[in-house]
């Protein structure tokens, strides 16, 4: 598919831009985060995908294997699953994960990050909102990485955590 091919010259596979769009290296507001790619995921050139939003939300790997190490096995739910850098770290320690995530295509550029890692069987993926189906749900570890806003909290006069992402309402302590 289109989401799966290599994109770029040196053998990225990466999402293929849209109309318009730039490469993470040519584009500004992602450049820095383009750089610290491998930090992201170790085996970014093997095949692991992004989408802007991934690029400044993708927990860095060394983090993500911190905290799946103190998940302590078992199952563990991924509330905002993104491209799966976290999922994948915690599936890598040996949990079983349940991913759920908003973005159809984040959800399989996490799946295809899963299998480039080689966890994709202890990895479920779910195309949804956390917080409609969290009350369903069951785990033994709840892991929640909300969406923060990104780059462009910057340019904003004033920084609230709680309305940041569409957060508002204490809806992320309610679920």
């Amino acid at each position: 598919s289109e989401m799966l091919s290599a994109a770029w010259a040196g053998g990225d596979a990466e999402r293929v831009p849209q109309q318009g769009e730039l490469h993470p290296r040519r584009d500004p507001r992602i450049r820095k985060y383009w750089v610290q790619r491998r930090s992201l995921f170790s085996r970014y050139d093997h095949g692991v995908l992004m989408d802007k939003e991934g690029w400044f939300s993708a927990t860095p790997e060394a983090l993500a294997a911190h905290h799946a190490r103190r998940a302590g096995g078992g199952v563990v739910l991924d509330g905002f699953a993104g491209v799966g850098g976290n999922a994948v770290q915690f599936a890598a320690a040996g949990c079983c994960v349940i991913g759920v995530e908003l973005s159809g295509a984040r959800l399989r550029m996490a799946e295809r990050n899963a299998c480039v890692y080689g966890v994709r069987p202890r990895v479920c993926l779910l195309h949804g909102d956390f917080f409609h189906l969290a009350p369903h749900l069951r785990a033994d570890f709840c892991f929640l990485s909300p969406p923060w806003g990104g780059p462009e909290y910057l340019d904003a006069e004033a920084y609230d955590p709680w309305e940041v992402g569409g957060m508002g309402d204490l809806q992320l302590l309610r679920a």
